[in-house]
C-alpha cells in the first residue's frame, strides 16, 4: 500500500534559484523527514537558470541519494515555472510543495501521512510552519505571528476574503490530479502565483482543503521586516493584483461567485487601479 492509501507515492517538488546558502540545509531536512516516512517517496529538484552552485549542489544530492530527481531551465523562467515543471515530471498521487529555503520538521512527513490516512476526502492540506531567521533560529509561528489567522477558519467563516488578499503559503500537499488541472500561472510579474493558484483550486475546482495545525516546517524569515515586493508603491506587484482580479471577476460565474463577493472584488480592483495610477502621476478621480 502506498502513500495516502493508494499505490502512489509523494513528490516533494523544490524549485531552486540561487539558492546555494539554503540548498543543503533544504534537502537534509527533508532526508531526515523520510527515514520516518514508511512510503513511497521521490524529491524533485528544479533549477530555474541559477547562477550560482545551486545545480551542482542539486546534482550532488541525486548522485548521493536515490530519490533525488533533478531538472533545470536553461534561463531564469520563475518559480511558477520551476513548480510546473517538476509536477510535469512527478510520478506521486500528492505533491508537497517546499521552498528552497525552508525546512521540513524532522516528523513533518509523518504527520502528513497520518492527516492523509485520517480524513482521505481532503483534496489539499495547508501545512503550518514555524518561523525561522537567517540563522535558522525560531522565534515564532507563520500563521499565529506572521499570517495571524486559521487560514482553515477563515475559509470556513469568510471563504470569500481570499479573493481580496492572500492568506495562505504555497507550502502545501495537493492530490496531483487536481494541481495539473490548475498549474500555477507563469504570467504574474510578482510573486503571487501562489495565491492565484489557491482561488482557482478552492472556486473553480471546489477542492475540500483543511489544516495541519502542528508545525510541519520551517520557513524562514528576516525577524526585521517582510517582502518589500509586496506594496502598494510597487508597480509590478500592483500589476500583479490587477490581473488576478480581473482573472477573478472573468472566472466569476464559473466559480459561482455571489454578487457580494463580485462586488468586494470589484472594489478591490478600483483601489488596486487607483494606486497604479497615482505611481504614474496620472489625474485620478478620487
Amino acid at each position: 500500500m502506498g502513500f495516502g492509501g493508494s499505490s502512489g507515492m509523494l513528490s516533494i517538488i523544490i524549485p531552486v534559484y540561487n539558492s546555494s546558502k539554503y540548498l543543503n540545509e533544504c534537502l537534509a531536512s527533508v532526508k531526515v523527514a523520510s527515514e520516518s516516512f514508511n512510503f513511497p517517496l521521490e524529491v524533485i529538484i528544479v533549477d530555474d537558470g541559477s547562477k550560482d552552485d545551486s545545480l551542482k549542489i542539486a546534482y550532488q544530492w541525486s548522485d548521493q541519494w536515490s530519490k533525488v530527481r533533478v531538472f533545470s531551465h536553461s534561463q531564469n523562467r520563475g518559480v511558477g515555472a520551476a513548480r510546473n515543471t517538476g509536477l510535469s515530471k512527478a510520478q506521486g498521487e500528492w505533491i508537497l510543495w517546499l521552498d528552497s529555503d525552508n525546512r521540513i520538521n524532522p516528523n513533518g512527513l509523518q504527520r502528513i501521512a497520518n492527516a492523509i490516512s485520517t480524513t482521505p476526502s481532503v483534496d489539499a492540506w495547508i501545512l503550518a510552519m514555524d518561523l525561522i531567521d537567517e540563522q535558522g533560529k525560531k522565534f515564532g509561528s507563520f500563521y499565529e505571528d506572521r499570517v495571524k489567522v486559521d487560514p482553515e477558519m477563515q475559509l470556513v467563516q469568510q471563504p470569500f476574503s481570499l479573493l481580496i488578499g492572500n492568506f495562505i503559503d504555497v507550502f502545501s500537499v495537493i492530490r496531483k490530479s487536481i494541481a495539473l488541472m490548475e498549474p500555477f500561472d507563469e504570467t504574474l510579474p510578482v510573486q503571487l502565483e501562489d495565491w492565484d493558484m489557491w482561488i482557482r483550486i478552492l472556486f473553480r475546482q471546489r477542492a475540500r482543503v483543511s489544516f495541519i495545525r502542528d508545525a510541519i516546517g520551517q520557513y524562514r524569515q528576516n525577524p526585521a521586516g517582510g517582502s518589500s515586493k509586496h506594496r502598494l508603491n510597487n508597480p509590478e506587484y500592483l500589476d500583479t493584483l490587477i490581473q488576478i482580479y480581473c482573472k477573478i471577476l472573468l472566472s466569476s460565474r464559473q466559480m459561482n461567485l455571489s454578487p457580494t463577493a463580485i462586488q468586494s472584488v470589484i472594489l478591490a480592483l478600483r483601489q488596486a487601479s487607483y494606486y497604479a495610477l497615482q505611481l504614474i502621476d496620472l489625474p485620478v478621480n478620487k
